[in-house]
């Protein structure tokens, strides 16, 4: 099956960086060894951009880059993003 990668482009920013990059919500899809289900922070601008960050329940700090993680908030498409 085809998956669509999140599109941090379409998030509705929620907060900011002490830099001021602008931060979202993700969740991960809970395929971990937990299985669980974990909301983070997606990275919208910077060095960290499209990374979903989140606390395993150990207390682990954990990313995601890429995929593997839904966007939460996410808006719709304006023209300019559709074809």
């Amino acid at each position: 099956a085809d998956v669509i990668p999140p599109i941090p482009e379409l998030t509705l920013p929620l907060g900011r960086t002490k830099e001021g990059y602008r931060l979202g919500l993700c969740r991960t899809y809970g395929d971990s060894a937990e299985g669980r289900k974990i909301v983070g922070t997606l990275v919208l601008e910077g060095p960290d951009f499209g990374t979903c960050l989140f606390t395993r329940d150990d207390g682990t700090p954990s990313s995601l880059n890429g995929g593997g993680f839904h966007l939460l908030q996410a808006r719709a498409a304006e023209a300019l993003c559709e074809d």
